[in-house]
């Protein structure tokens, strides 16, 4: 139900540093086209060369860790990466339930209208039975 996952995974340019992995996942497009298209999703690794040292003057507050920040780091960024995964996943499960429903939507309006086809085909046959037999007793009638 949750389709097809693509996984793959792109090497980092410094040595000794994580790679990051692209997941393709189906999700639900309404106003575009109704239908089910493929969207990249990034699990990219946190480079802690981008993050500043905090500054009291900038507004910034030093906070204390418990345990140490590097710790606290190696237990949330697989949680991190389970979440996104989930993330995706239900994205994706959601997406199909979608489709399906228009799908149903679709079906249930197909149906009626060709109930009321069909209603309307067996009145006009119903009508020219009766008026065959009209016709039947009023020239019976007419030739006694």
């Amino acid at each position: 139900m949750c389709g097809r996952w693509n996984w793959r995974t792109k090497p980092s340019s410094s040595a000794g540093s994580t790679s990051t992995c692209t997941g393709l996942c189906r999700r639900w497009i309404r106003p575009v086209a109704f239908s089910l298209i493929p969207i990249p999703h990034d699990i990219k690794p946190l480079d802690p060369s981008t993050t500043s040292q905090s500054d009291a003057t900038s507004g910034n507050w030093d906070y204390l860790y418990e345990p140490e920040p590097q710790r606290i780091f190696q237990d949330l960024l697989p949680r991190h990466v389970q979440v996104q995964v989930y993330r995706a996943l239900l994205e994706s499960n959601a997406a199909f339930f979608a489709a399906q429903m228009t799908a149903m939507d679709s079906a249930t309006r197909n149906s009626a209208e060709m109930i009321e086809n069909l209603t309307l085909y067996m009145n006009k046959v119903r009508q020219a039975a009766i008026t065959r037999e009209i016709i039947e007793v009023v020239s019976g009638a007419a030739a006694t």
